[in-house]
């Protein structure tokens, strides 16, 4: 700051520049010295400003300053004067050599009433010359006719707003439809003899007489008029190829020519129209129909006869046609479509239900399983070869017409297998053979469980083959339609797995539990004639380690192996991967899609071991001699299993720890 300015001064100085930095104002060194006497000049300054700021606002009031227009000096003043003096003279002179606008209305709507009085009373002569006129014309004069009708119409637009009463409008109408009447089969002729001059002809009349619709309803006519003339004159000699033809033959003729005529797409305009000349000729139709169906061996021949006559038709049509012709041909399609699709519906489920019921067991080998696969995949097979006769059949929208069937019989086959007890899931059926292996009841058991999976991947494989099928034939699957209502087949396969799981569990318990029952009547027996306690026992002074294990503990871990190594050859097997899986999500139990075999084999284990321990705590107050015993199988289970990468139940655990302590 410099010395010789005042902290007024500065601040007043500061305050009046154009960008005034206000925090630099505040951090001056003569503000932060004396905050108080700095507050009371700003303050002093910003009452100042106020007031000039007030003063200047009533200066340049209205008022005020045209008061002060004598201010401005004598010349100013008189030139100020002169200009709006020139200024006010101006406008008074265009304001008296402007019309008034009330007078300019006026004029106006008066020659508007006038213009249309006159239009008014021209046509009512006109109508009533020329109507006495046609009462004395020959009808065989056709040309002067037209002229005076058109003359008639044209004041009849006019009139019937004003002054034309409902008889004499009905009286005209009258008129002009018996003239116009020869001109319907006249549309027809030129549109069949393809004479577009007599049709522009033809089209000027129906125009100037107001009756343009008329003249696009008589082109609608022709198709309409062709298709009936063909049924009548053929009815004898009708089949599906030539009603065809002439559906198209007729599309062909006339719907360039008809374009040329109307606002609308011809194509389209004789495409709704041919419409419904077959819808009222249906029945027609549906005779021819049902000829073919009633000639043929049975419906699958009829339909497929029926199917290649619509698919080949529709195939030129695609390399000929339009897509309003096209689209016609498949709703036509699609209707004959319905009328065989009942019948060949029954006949389809006919054949999946004859091939599902030559299902029998061999009475040898009913209880293997193996022999059920082949039956199986016949079904399979044969509704592979349905799809692709289906497909042929009914073009790009087979699907429909054949999932029904396949999810009837889907039903067929659960119902099948499980009245007949085909797969041995009743609980009070017998699923163990004793003169069996383990391995090879194991075997058994795993070939129903892949029998079940086959069920499941058939059904996905038969709607992959659909999709395939389809896919092929129409590049998209927007119409598709699925194999959905297979969820029984999911209910079985989990009651197949947990039925399996129990009878391979049970191979191992069940000569597990003879031989406990033996131990517990000998330890019983000992208990009465005393020598359970014998003092003189060796095995009562030896430590549990050295004691060996039984037979059966040993058999369950010898078993338990032989399961393992048969179940791990099907670990990779489709089947039994879908079925596990199936049955794994159903419990909601963890899964590893890599280890099937592994999850099977765990299951089983579980079920081993709740009997073992259930048939532990049958032994109450076992002797010294026998607990030590129960302790070292325990210990010998406990070590199987952690061979076999299985883990011990809770309560076999806990059984464990209890044997540590002993």
């Amino acid at each position: 700051m410099p010395l010789n300015l005042s902290l007024k001064e500065e601040l007043d100085l500061r305050l009046h520049e154009k960008i005034c930095d206000e925090l630099h104002v505040l951090n001056l060194q003569q503000v932060v010295d004396s905050p108080t006497h700095s507050f009371q000049i700003i303050n002093d300054l910003q009452m100042h400003y106020k007031e000039v700021f007030a003063k200047d606002r009533t200066d340049l009031s209205l008022i005020l300053t045209l008061g002060k227009a004598n201010q401005l000096g004598p010349p100013a003043l008189d030139a100020l004067k002169k200009g709006l003096q020139d200024h006010l003279r101006m406008l008074k002179q265009t304001e008296t050599n402007t019309k008034q606008p009330n007078a300019v209305l006026e004029h106006d709507a008066a020659k508007r009433r006038a213009d249309k009085l006159a239009e008014i009373l021209r046509s009512k002569l006109i109508w009533d010359n020329t109507h006495d006129e046609l009462q004395i014309l020959d009808a065989s004069d056709i040309s002067i006719r037209y002229q005076k009708l058109v003359s008639l119409q044209q004041s009849c637009d006019i009139l019937k707003m004003y002054s034309l009463d409902k008889s004499q409008l009905e009286t005209f109408e009258k008129i002009r439809e018996e003239f116009l009447a020869w001109y319907s089969p006249a549309t027809i002729l030129a549109l069949d003899s393809n004479d577009i001059k007599q049709l522009e002809n033809i089209r000027e009349k129906y125009s100037s007489l107001d009756r343009i619709q008329v003249f696009e309803s008589n082109l609608g006519g022709y198709p309409k008029s062709k298709l009936k003339s063909f049924f009548e004159s053929k009815k004898d000699e009708l089949s599906l190829w030539n009603i065809l033809d002439e559906i198209f033959m007729i599309w062909k003729r006339c719907h360039k020519t008809i374009d040329s005529f109307i606002a609308e797409n011809g194509s389209e305009f004789v495409c709704k129209n041919l419409k419904e000349a077959i819808e009222s000729n249906w029945q027609t139709i549906l005779s021819v129909i049902t000829t073919i169906i009633s000639n043929a061996e049975s419906p699958f021949i009829a339909a497929k006869s029926i199917g290649k006559i619509l698919y080949d038709y529709t195939a030129m049509i695609e390399e000929e046609g339009d897509s309003f012709i096209l689209f016609l041909f498949s709703e036509l399609a699609k209707s004959i479509y319905i009328i065989i699709s009942e019948d060949y519906g029954k006949h389809v489920t006919s054949i999946l239900l004859c091939t599902i019921n030559k299902i029998m067991p061999d009475k040898s080998s009913r209880h293997q399983h193996n022999w059920l696969m082949p039956y199986l995949e016949d079904i399979q097979s044969c509704m592979y070869d349905i799809v692709n006769e289906a497909r042929s059949t009914f073009g790009t929208n087979f699907s429909r017409h054949i999932i029904p069937s396949f999810e009837l019989a889907i039903r067929e086959i659960n119902s099948f297998l499980q009245n007949q007890d085909i797969l041995n899931i009743q609980t009070n059926s017998v699923d163990i053979r004793k003169r069996k292996s383990v391995q090879e009841n194991t075997e058994d058991k795993l070939s129903a469980i892949c029998s079940a999976g086959y069920l499941l991947n058939m059904v996905k494989d038969v709607n992959d083959y659909i999709i395939q099928v389809t896919s092929e034939s129409l590049g998209s699957t927007e119409n598709l339609m699925l194999i959905t209502k297979y969820s029984i087949l999911d209910t079985l396969t989990v009651k197949v797995v947990e039925r399996k799981i129990e009878s391979i569990a049970n191979t191992i318990i069940y000569p597990m539990e003879d031989e406990m029952q033996k131990m517990w009547q000998k330890h019983a027996e000992e208990l009465v004639d005393g020598s359970g306690n014998s003092k003189d026992d060796l095995s009562t002074s030896l430590p549990s380690f050295s004691v060996s294990p039984q037979n059966y503990v040993t058999g369950i871990g010898h078993g338990l192996l032989s399961q393992m190594n048969t179940i791990s050859a099907y670990g990779n097997d489709r089947n039994f991967i879908t079925a596990i899986s199936c049955a794994a999500s159903n419990g909601k139990k963890s899964f590893n899609v890599d280890e099937p075999d592994f999850w099977l084999l765990t299951e089983v284990a579980t079920l081993v071991q709740n009997s073992f321990c259930s048939n532990i705590a049958n032994f109450k107050k076992p002797s010294l001699k026998l607990k030590r015993q129960l302790n070292a199988d325990i210990v010998f289970l406990m070590d199987a299993l952690a061979d076999l990468r299985l883990c011990p139940t809770p309560q076999l655990a806990k059984l464990a720890d209890n044997a540590k302590e002993n």
